[in-house]
């Protein structure tokens, strides 16, 4: 072919006759036939057959050529046949279940495949403690969640990211603020004392807060404590250990990733307009002239409510907030040296003005193979967080909080003047939340370095010695400025003084663990794998604080001099610093333990499997005596497909594995001198010296000692079954356990004969509660969790959906001498959380609304009056009947008499429900098809009930707060209610409503509809929210994606929460949960935000 075309090119060129052009023409077109006859004589046509390892045909598996989306898919016969450019190219044979193989063509037209079974996941290595362990091979309860799962979800707590992730894990957080805290629960409760799970970042105990999400590897949760056991005293609540990426062999990687996005507050309380809070105040002032026995209005409050401006103050505090996020990694190495450099920074914008939150983060991870038998290397962080706003706790108080402003104040209440000072009030309870969310200016920052230092020497194959040395220090510089000011400049004083309160300490501990390790085979039947270690921390903490008043540029009249004077907020700038409370004060704590541990891994012919750990932890949070803890834990685990006889009776049985485990470990949550009798000055103790009038402050023990507590000791017990069918297209996980707190520390109080009485806790034991730790509590709770997935193919779609569950039930079963233990305040409730022997934890407390009374329980009373009879009533010395509600009136709440004594008293209160979810569960469904990826995730909770005090406000009988709306619209009306002034004008009818769904209207409160906490304030708190989805592109490739060197390049949309399904009627159904003896109370708390989010992600 080559021959001829030169011969003919030659013919042409000494052709005298041809003209130049045209022979230019010729020759073009004589080799363009010659190129297209080479690409026809190199196309070529491949078919075959794809066969499993049984030899049985598989219809569906995709044939594609590599480095395009060209591709077949085989048919019923298994057969294919699919057209290359040449020889030298590559198919690539993938079925769901199965390992995909790339194979070259080398000039074959006929290739025959035989496809392998995919045991990924099985023999995926998962992290436990202080080591790795197949998959397959894990006799214990634990779970797994990869980096993918985690980097979908784009949120900015990683805490927040496993929410609804994991069969067994609630997490809640403490608010929806930037930056604010979670409670992460593996199993329920634990102890009544607290403690959380245990962080596990490269090996050591820290803060999740110190890891970037895109940097990590793996996250793996462990459940049961015959795995955590290895923890000893840290184990009890569970371990979460988080794995980030290292540098692999090969060229140098660059991957970045940033995101921008908006959030929006989800919910709002129905609270009135002008208009409506004016009409319904109308109809306050008609109703209490009638019982006053007037037909008029001596004065109409708001004559204008029709016509004067509305404020909506929770538009007002509330915005759409931006949040910014971006990262970096860098990573490459050799066979001798491998490194990870990462880099990130957040800013989060509040939902509520006034409130923000940065984050700064740096990895940097090293490791150098020295010798064939030493290792060393590095693992240092660096954290930076900065939060601005109110701290957790003000959200939750009915007299701090912002938000709780927002919807009391008055809608016809002006926040400004025409000059733009706040104006006071001129009725109401509520000054509005605009000066504080003006003059907002406390800011937490905190610096963290950590740096793990670790070497490895292996001198014989299979054991080996390993030691990691991690020092960490912090830093935080806090401060908070009060101005002072007036309102209207001047009218409706405020604030006399300014303030700067400053806080600063340190933090310093560190951790070393030394490990031996050894494995081992014999006959190819026994393995074996031990662990002994020897492990010790200490950490120190040390603070100081204090503050000055009246501050340089103070002026009631401009607080802005101040506030925007930055260099006037430290103490020399104080002109009054002679009183002794602005001393600056300081003070600190210190801590230390080691521990001894030990595993041993034995595999018995790869189907019979046992594990045993055990620890030995010594604390200085204990006494003397009391100071060290045994923490033994056991497991076994049978793969029963292992065995011939099921595997044939079974063959659409992948793999199976039944597995027990019994363990102990140990909390300590409790303070670092929780048996000392440490000393205060006390405000209750004040003496007269040197004959003078002026009283001095005493000093007494806070707490009674007791040098006897010690370790919680917590013993579980787990089964569970692990399946995986139909060539692990469907896995099945399954886990019954139960878990026993002995030794529960719970405070108790001492008889009187002990000579040691606390009358009032605030002034006698500076608001400590005064009572000692006894290690005599028990606590339980047993349930059921389950996960089942299922990922398959439809030609060139991926699919895969997980669904998690898991039934909880938490119980009390001791709980000593105070069997009884109540808490809970809020605008004069009392002790409405209730935990008792026996029963559930943090129940709510208080009477039953049985219904609405009605005309027809209306009868004539004693003194001739009508009033309601149809009630409960006793009768009396004199022999005259007493009703239990003798104001009641028809509109009004019911209460039941639970005892029966014809009274409605504090013996009638009851449970009345209960915060804690028996039911929580997530659904995650993942979709990719070519160059589209989407996941969506669902998460909820059944079975709970929450408290909402916020209805207090707006169910109010005084007029001074702002109404709910749902209330103006239907409440009680046992007749037509005609509201007219002293000169007879009618301004407003008010039609009766007896099928009302809320008691009526009542200026007097005589029958406390409102002020008894009741059912009544009980919702359903269940709810079901979508708490991710996302949908991302991939960018097809270029001639600019290969100029600028880009490899890959993805942009996405995503959203979080939402959606949220719920009959709640606050906010947010997720309400703080952090105590478990006060968890699931709405005072109208700081709720989660909605966010929608686009970004990109490219690798170089």
């Amino acid at each position: 072919m080559v021959f001829f075309v030169v011969i003919l090119a030659s013919i042409i060129l000494t052709n005298k006759k041809l003209k130049y052009m045209k022979k230019r023409k010729l020759i073009l077109l004589i080799l363009t036939i010659f190129l297209c006859a080479i690409t026809y004589a190199q196309e070529m046509t491949i078919s075959g057959h794809v066969k499993d390892k049984d030899g049985n045909p598989m219809p569906g598996v995709n044939v594609v050529l590599k480095g395009t989306t060209n591709g077949v898919i085989t048919d019923l016969n298994g057969t294919y046949k699919i057209k290359v450019p040449n020889g030298s190219a590559t198919l690539t044979f993938s079925f769901v279940g199965y390992i995909t193989q790339q194979v070259k063509v080398d000039n074959r037209e006929v290739i025959d495949i035989q496809m392998e079974e995919e045991t990924k996941e099985l023999e995926q290595v998962v992290v436990i403690g202080y080591g790795v362990q197949k998959k397959s091979d894990l006799t214990g309860a634990v779970a797994s969640v990869s980096a993918d799962d985690i980097v979908k979800v784009s949120t900015t707590s990683i805490a927040n990211a496993l929410q609804g992730k994991v069969a067994g894990v609630q997490i809640t957080q403490s608010t929806g603020a930037p930056g604010s805290g979670t409670k992460v629960r593996i199993r329920g409760i634990s102890s009544l004392s607290g403690g959380d799970p245990i962080w596990i970042v490269d090996n050591v105990p820290a803060s999740p807060n110190s890891v970037n999400d895109n940097d990590i590897e793996s996250i793996e949760i462990i459940k049961d404590a015959s795995a955590a056991s290895i923890y000893g005293s840290n184990g009890a609540n569970g371990v979460i250990i988080i794995t980030t990426k290292k540098g692999k062999v090969g060229e140098t990687q660059v991957n970045a990733n940033y995101y921008h996005g908006f959030q929006e507050v989800p919910n709002r309380i129905n609270t009135a307009n002008a208009q409506e809070f004016g009409k319904m105040f109308l109809e306050y002032q008609a109703t209490l002239a009638s019982i006053k026995k007037k037909d008029f209005i001596d004065k109409i409050q708001f004559p204008n409510y029709m016509s004067e401006p509305s404020y909506d103050y929770q538009d007002m505090i509330f915005r759409l907030a931006d949040v910014d996020k971006i990262d970096f990694n860098v990573s490459g190495g050799s066979e001798k040296l491998n490194s990870y450099f990462s880099g990130s920074f957040l800013r989060e914008e509040g939902i509520l003005k006034s409130s923000s939150f940065d984050k700064l983060n740096f990895l940097l991870k090293s490791e150098y193979k020295v010798t064939d038998w030493l290792k060393i290397g590095e693992n240092a962080t660096y954290t930076y967080t900065s939060r601005f706003g109110w701290d957790d706790w003000v959200y939750g108080n009915e007299y701090s909080s912002p938000i709780t402003s927002a919807i009391t104040v008055l809608p016809n209440h002006m926040p400004y003047d025409s000059v733009g000072n706040w104006r006071p009030r001129t009725w109401g309870n509520s000054d509005g939340p605009m000066p504080a969310i003006d003059m907002m200016n406390q800011r937490r920052n905190n610096s963290e370095i950590r740096s793990t230092f670790f070497g490895t020497i292996e001198p014989i194959k299979g054991l080996s010695f390993e030691s990691l040395f991690t020092p960490s220090i912090s830093y935080n510089n806090n401060y908070s400025l009060s101005v002072a000011y007036y309102y209207g400049g001047g009218v409706g004083q405020y604030n006399n003084d300014s303030k700067i309160s400053r806080s600063m300490g340190e933090y310093f501990g560190y951790n070393w663990q030394n490990l031996v390790r050894y494995k081992n085979s014999f006959f190819e039947v026994l393995n074996l794998e031990g662990l002994v270690g020897y492990e010790v921390g200490k950490g120190k903490y040390m603070g100081v604080s204090g503050e000055r008043w009246n501050l340089i540029f103070e002026d009631v009249n401009n607080w802005k001099a101040l506030a925007n004077s930055p260099e006037m907020w430290y103490f020399d700038a104080s002109r009054n610093d002679t009183t002794l409370a602005q001393l600056v004060k300081g003070g600190g704590n210190e801590s230390a333990g080691y521990s001894y541990l030990g595993r041993l891994n034995i595999d018995i012919k790869n189907t019979l499997l046992f594990q045993f750990n055990f620890r030995r932890d010594y604390s200085s949070k204990f006494g003397p005596d009391k100071r060290a803890g045994n923490f033994p834990g056991g497991s076994i685990g049978l793969k029963f497909t292992e065995f011939k006889f099921i595997k044939d009776a079974l063959p659409f049985l992948s793999f199976g594995k039944i597995r027990y485990s019994l363990g102990r470990a140990g909390n300590n949550a409790v303070n670092d001198y929780a048996y000392y009798a440490t000393i205060g000055a006390v405000n209750g103790y004040r003496y007269a010296l040197n004959n003078t009038a002026t009283l001095s402050r005493g000093a007494a023990p806070e707490v009674f000692p007791n040098t006897e507590i010690h370790w919680e000791d917590i013993e579980t017990q787990n089964l569970g079954l692990d399946l995986q069918l139909f060539k692990n297209r469907l896995g099945i996980t399954i886990d019954k356990f139960y878990r026993h707190n002995i030794g529960m520390l719970v405070r108790t109080s001492l008889p009187g004969f002990a000579g040691w009485t606390v009358r009032d806790p605030y002034q006698e034991s500076n608001n400590i509660d005064p009572r000692p730790y006894v290690n005599i509590g028990t606590l339980s709770n047993q349930g059921w969790e389950f996960t089942t997935s299922w990922k398959d193919k439809l030609g060139e779609l991926d699919y895969s959906i997980e669904l998690n569950y898991t039934y909880v039930k938490n119980k009390a079963t001791d709980l000593g001498p105070d069997s009884v233990r109540t808490s809970g305040s809020f605008m004069g409730f009392n002790n409405f959380c209730r935990t008792e022997t026996g029963g559930d934890i943090g129940n709510f407390y208080g009477f039953e609304v049985e219904k609405i009374f009605q005309l027809s329980d209306t009868g004539l009373l004693p003194n001739g009056k009508v009033g309601i009879t149809n009630q409960p009533y006793i009768i009396n010395s004199k022999g005259e009947i007493v009703y239990a509600q003798p104001a009641a009136q028809p509109g009004d709440f019911k209460f039941k008499d639970l005892n029966g004594d014809g009274r409605i008293s504090d013996d009638d209160k009851t449970i009345i429900g209960n915060p804690f979810p028996n039911h929580l569960f997530g659904l995650t469904l993942n979709l990719k098809y070519k160059f589209i990826d989407f996941t969506m995730f669902w998460q909820g909770v059944y079975g709970n009930e929450i408290l909402n005090l916020t209805k207090f406000y707006g169910f109010n009988q005084s007029g001074l707060y702002n109404w709910n709306t749902d209330y103006i619209n239907n409440h009680y009306r046992d007749k037509t209610i005609i509201a007219k002034d002293a000169n007879g004008k009618v301004w407003e009818e008010f039609s009766e409503n007896q099928n009302a769904k809320y008691p009526r209207l009542d200026p007097t409160n005589k029958n406390g509809n409102f002020d008894r906490l009741s059912t009544f304030y009980i919702e359903d708190g269940s709810y079901l929210r979508l708490r991710n989805i996302q949908i991302a592109f991939t960018l097809p490739k270029n001639f600019l994606f290969r100029k600028l060197s880009i490899g890959e390049m993805k942009i996405y949309f995503g959203a979080r929460n939402l959606i949220t399904l719920t009959k709640y009627s606050g906010m947010d159904p997720e309400v703080p949960q952090d105590d478990p003896i006060t968890a699931g109370i709405d005072k109208a708390g700081y709720p989660v935000a909605r966010s929608y989010i686009i970004g990109t992600t490219i690798k170089f």
